[in-house]
């Protein structure tokens, strides 16, 4: 089989069956290999991507009793996740973003921050520092982990599409994903944590051009 008919077979089932604007990686390196093509200047590095939209007005608190807002934020690009105190650092997506925060090296604090917001949070509050704070553990410039009241937690993350349920008890089950807003504050990208080894870094570096749709 050519190059061109497997090309011409991907480029029917990619398009058929993506309802993002942007071509996969994946397909783009694939189309480069074929023909030379390469996805047009602009064009996000990874499929998946949202219309932008308001990122949701909340208030919290770092473990220091520092505020954490999104408004606060604004002119950083902002990694957001869900977890459990009970979770803390072995939750995947605390372990891929620190593996994230390593990549950008001097761009966390100064270009992109991270905001962890712990569930349960008036119960756990003491659970929760315990949890982020163990010795020898090493504290990643631009990540703050946020508490506040329950229903400012859940509220936040009914907010912005992330399942919880039984946050007043121990069983509490949640989406373990990671939303991404730009610097306006706008929420433009949800994912699974395991995708930020993928497209990650190249995504925050797109968004940090202040590349639109």
């Amino acid at each position: 089989m050519t190059r061109g008919l497997i090309a011409a077979i991907l480029t029917l089932l990619v398009s058929a069956g993506s309802a993002s604007a942007h071509t996969p990686d994946w397909f783009s390196r694939f189309l480069e290999w074929a023909f030379g093509w390469k996805a047009s200047v602009g064009e996000a590095p990874s499929a998946g991507w949202m219309e932008p939209r308001p990122g949701p007005d909340f208030r919290l608190s770092d473990l220091d009793g520092r505020p954490v807002s999104l408004r606060d934020l604004r002119g950083k690009v902002v990694l957001m996740n869900f977890v459990s105190a009970g979770c803390g650092e072995s939750c995947a997506s605390m372990k891929e973003l620190r593996l994230l925060a390593t990549a950008l090296g001097r761009k966390m604090g100064s270009d992109v921050a991270f905001v962890s917001v712990v569930l349960t949070s008036e119960r756990d509050t003491a659970e929760a520092s315990k949890a982020f704070r163990s010795p020898g553990r090493r504290t990643v410039t631009g990540w703050r982990i946020a508490t506040g009241p329950p229903e400012t937690v859940a509220k936040l993350a009914e907010a912005c599409g992330v399942y919880v349920a039984g946050a007043a008890s121990r069983d509490i089950e949640y989406s373990d994903v990671v939303l991404f807003f730009d610097q306006e504050g706008r929420l433009r990208k949800r994912i699974l944590p395991h995708l930020l080894q993928l497209s990650g870094l190249p995504d925050v570096e797109w968004l940090l051009a202040k590349h639109e749709h």
